[in-house]
């Protein structure tokens, strides 16, 4: 396998930044080609909106001896990527299931079974997000906010990041609560300017990825209620062109990235000094939010697409259209493939990936 430099960075907007941790995946083992097609020739060309992934893949060692190629498409957010997918610019990312949602219903002429451009082929996972759950919401130093009530939140100014897991957070939050977006003052900003402004006291709560507010935590604000403790957060999904599943070559390539991306979620998990010293040189962040993003979003497992997926996806889809940030109904099972389920499960298999999460589960605990 080689490892082609990004062709260009886009710089539309600001959106969820997909962690690292659901980068990108390795397992040595044989390619899964049936024979109709030879995986040496192909390239699968990657959207991340993530600088460490090219960091982490590399250092991970365990995707060396890929019969294929991979390229990397910078972007800077998840809607950018979710655009790329859509022309064909590239054959696959990692996005929140939220983003997919959001293109599904948006979408003209309305995305059926056989239309989708991509589908979701793989689920990433947290773990024990009991005890260490990466998104939620926190408020700043002078808010007066030490608890998530309706009255306690109701007309304050509360920003998240517009398209992402930030801002579902905000809504299920909202409704946990009995209230709607209406009932607050919302503040449309980007990941970073949302966290500077939480910081500054300019606005009252932030949603978002608690590794981005360590700062405001550390001057007198909150961590307050965990996504896991309001609804079912946003799984993420590594996705797959329709168009490159559609082309023997590069289907067989797919299947044995899905199968090596457990092995990858076993090298984070059992390298967090690495990965730390990954995410500093690359995302240009303090070596303890390093640490908050390993332990948050960087330890996680992976697994083929369930019913149960498909039923949070639904579920995802009916509170955004609910609250009118979609404009449409949509059925959500149009964007999952389930055909590499034996490749995955035999990746979970072959690499240990349930042990090492129950390792880790174990050597972190809730602090």
């Amino acid at each position: 396998m080689s490892l082609s430099p990004q062709r260009r960075r886009r710089t539309v907007g600001a959106a969820v930044a997909l962690v690292a941790a659901m980068g990108l995946a390795a397992c040595g083992a044989d390619a899964a080609s049936d024979g109709s097609g030879k995986t040496s020739s192909v390239t699968l060309t990657l959207g991340q909106n993530d600088p460490s992934v090219k960091v982490l893949l590399p250092a991970s060692g365990v995707f060396n001896d890929a019969p294929y190629d991979l390229e990397f498409v910078d972007f800077t957010n998840q809607v950018d990527a979710s655009t790329a997918l859509t022309t064909g610019e590239i054959d696959g990312s990692f996005l929140a299931q939220y983003t997919v949602v959001q293109a599904a219903a948006n979408a003209k002429p309305t995305w059926t079974q056989k239309t989708a451009p991509y589908r979701t082929i793989g689920v990433p996972a947290f773990i024990d997000v009991e005890s260490h759950d990466p998104f939620g919401t926190v408020s700043s130093a002078k808010s007066g906010i030490t608890e998530l009530t309706a009255e306690s939140v109701r007309g304050k100014k509360w920003t998240a990041s517009p398209g992402a897991t930030n801002y579902l957070t905000m809504l299920q939050t909202l409704n946990h609560l009995g209230l709607g977006i209406d009932d607050i003052e919302y503040v449309q900003l980007d990941n970073a300017a949302g966290a500077i402004a939480l910081l500054n006291n300019e606005v009252d709560l932030a949603s978002g990825a608690y590794s981005a507010y360590i700062e405001t935590v550390n001057a007198g604000g909150h961590n307050l209620d965990s996504s896991h403790d309001v609804g079912p957060g946003s799984p993420s999904a590594l996705v797959a062109t329709t168009k490159s599943l559609g082309d023997p070559d590069k289907e067989a390539a797919w299947e044995d990235f899905t199968r090596r991306y457990a092995a990858y979620r076993v090298w984070v998990l059992e390298n967090k000094d690495e990965y730390v010293k990954a995410l500093v040189e690359a995302n240009k962040v303090t070596e303890e939010a390093a640490a908050a993003q390993w332990l948050q979003f960087g330890r996680g497992g992976f697994g083929p697409v369930t019913p149960e997926n498909v039923a949070a996806g639904q579920d995802i889809a009916d509170l955004a259209f609910g609250e009118g940030v979609i404009p449409a109904e949509i059925d959500a099972s149009i964007g999952y493939d389930d055909r590499f389920t034996a490749a995955i499960e035999k990746g979970v298999e072959e690499s240990g990936l349930d042990a090492a999460i129950a390792a880790s589960i174990e050597e972190n605990p809730a602090q």
